[in-house]
């Protein structure tokens, strides 16, 4: 209960005014609630709609929750959006995913990705990080990207077969410590630096990507 509603009890109770006060503290308070107001209010159809089509919903999140459902809801969710994470990450999708996506092309994207690689290249001769700064950092990123589906898991509804509201963009923050460590591994290394070129050629990308996607805007905005 708020207290200032029940407060307010003694008073419509004085005037004359019907009441009903409920507890809610459980789906079952709730579906108990909903049959007596759908009997009220005469449409008691609702009560198979609100009530026990819900209830089937709850079920079945609970049957998830316990791990009997057979698909695991992260690896749903990213093969499904991953294509959008990755999109939001690099910057080449534009406007409100859910009002309306502005996604530029995927030639763009593979060449943003080619450039971000390129730029995480290690010279020869630049020392490598101690194992405990390594083991440190990917600790960062694994927890901020932990910490994102977290989030996102108490706001998906529990009808939902994918994670809600991801974006890749809620990484931005870690990407230029996981691109530093990516360069540690020394797998490939540069004969010399290459962050002057690759820096311009983000510039030159992120330029394309944001007057095509302007021009995708602008084409919505007049159909």
């Amino acid at each position: 209960f708020f207290t200032s509603n029940v407060e307010l009890l003694a008073s419509l109770e004085e005037l004359g005014v019907p009441v009903l006060y409920f507890g809610v503290n459980s789906f079952t308070d709730y579906l108990q609630m909903l049959d007596v107001c759908t009997h009220i209010t005469g449409q008691t159809q609702n009560y198979q709609t609100y009530g026990l089509d819900v209830q089937a919903q709850v079920d079945k999140a609970k049957e998830q929750v316990d791990g009997s459902a057979p698909t695991v809801l992260l690896l749903r969710s990213a093969s499904a959006q991953g294509a959008a994470w990755l999109q939001g990450l690099l910057g080449t999708a534009l406007g409100e995913p859910i009002v309306y996506p502005v996604a530029v092309s995927w030639v763009l994207g593979v060449a943003l990705v080619l450039v971000l690689l390129a730029a995480a290249l290690p010279q020869a001769d630049t020392p490598l990080l101690p194992r405990r700064a390594c083991a440190g950092g990917w600790a960062i990123v694994a927890c901020v990207v932990g910490l994102t589906f977290f989030a996102a898991l108490s706001w998906t509804p529990i009808n939902y077969e994918t994670i809600f509201g991801v974006q890749g963009r809620y990484w931005l923050p870690v990407l230029p410590l996981a691109l530093v460590l990516l360069g540690n591994g020394r797998t490939f290394t540069a004969q010399r630096s290459v962050a002057r070129p690759a820096a311009l050629a983000t510039v030159c990308l992120t330029s394309l990507v944001i007057l095509q996607g302007a021009g995708l805007y602008a084409a919505w905005q007049m159909s």
